[in-house]
């Protein structure tokens, strides 16, 4: 019963983490994508056909009086990704939700490429406007800050603590966004099975896992990013390095419930457990990363499942 809720609230918190950090609406993220997958998966149901419409419409009228550069992107982002994910669905059936999102996200990030490499000036424009949204949300943090702490030491920290993520969010947006839209994806096609009566619950934390071969591209952000290929080369492989050590975290945050599940430890236990990875949260990342990594090898789990089967036997 500990583990199920554990793996609940950590579903849930890996969601909201995932989506807030997205530099698209969350409301958007989902709401496109679920209009499309309505009308282009379930094109013989009526019901689904309207709501998708109507979900669709919503989400471009808003706004739309005085469109500007927020607007396109945001919405162009989720038709993308919504596009990405009909076609790996329709051409991979067998694949999994999170193979199918991450193939999504591919798909998504090869046409914005492709259009930056036809257009620079797209790009140029995707970053003009993160670098708006960054500056803006930048600004409020620190007047926020000033207004409720009026010590000077602390205020200054926090102060630089802001400019330095405000740095980093501008060069990563892209690895966030990609994050963002995983989860999104997700609940998205939850709330496709619900609608249209096929539920499909998700499923748990514990079973997080991807293919084995991503590794490689790991592998090769972190190489790229640290080989003199110039400025463009060193951004790339920086996002593909921080997409990729997010999902390894996930994956040995999973790997851990899966243990701790299956040793059945106390209510108690979980939230010591949970305390102390907030307290030593570099240690925890740290661990969990390095985990999710050698699971590529290692296969915690297969191995200790085959390992309690076998002594079941004996």
């Amino acid at each position: 019963m500990a583990a199920r809720i554990m793996s609940s609230v950590l579903r849930f918190g890996v969601l909201v983490v995932a989506l807030s950090v997205s530099p698209v609406s969350p409301l958007l993220l989902v709401l496109i994508p679920l209009g499309v997958m309505l009308v282009a998966l379930r094109p013989n149901d009526i019901s689904a056909l309207l709501t998708g419409l109507l979900m669709l419409v919503l989400a471009f009228a808003s706004g739309v009086a005085s469109p500007g550069s927020d607007w396109f992107a945001q919405r162009a982002w989720a038709l993308l990704l919504a596009g990405g994910f009909v076609v790996a669905t329709l051409t991979m059936r067998h694949a999994t939700l999170l193979g199918r999102s991450l193939w999504a996200v591919l798909i998504g990030g090869v046409a914005v490429a492709a259009a930056g490499a036809i257009r620079p000036e797209v790009l140029a424009g995707l970053d003009g406007w993160m670098a708006e949204r960054v500056q803006l949300a930048s600004v409020l943090l620190l007047e926020w800050t000033s207004s409720v702490d009026s010590q000077p030491d602390v205020a200054a920290s926090m102060a630089r603590a802001i400019t330095t993520w405000a740095e980093v969010q501008t060069q990563v947006y892209p690895a966030f966004l990609a994050l963002g839209s995983l989860p999104a994806l997700a609940l998205g096609w939850y709330l496709l099975g619900r609608l249209t009566g096929r539920p499909e619950e998700p499923k748990p934390i514990r079973a997080f896992r991807f293919n084995d071969h991503l590794v490689w591209l790991f592998a090769a952000g972190l190489a790229v990013y640290a080989l003199p290929l110039g400025e463009a080369a060193a951004r790339i492989g920086l996002n593909a390095t921080v997409f990729m050590v997010a999902l390894y975290v996930v994956r040995g945050v999973a790997i851990g419930v899966w243990i701790l599940g299956a040793a059945g430890v106390s209510s108690l236990t979980w939230a010591l457990l949970a305390i102390a990875a907030v307290l030593l949260y570099p240690v925890a990342l740290g661990a969990t990363f390095a985990v999710g990594v050698g699971d590529t090898w290692l296969n915690v789990r297969g191995r200790l499942e085959r390992f309690a089967i076998s002594s079941a036997g004996d």
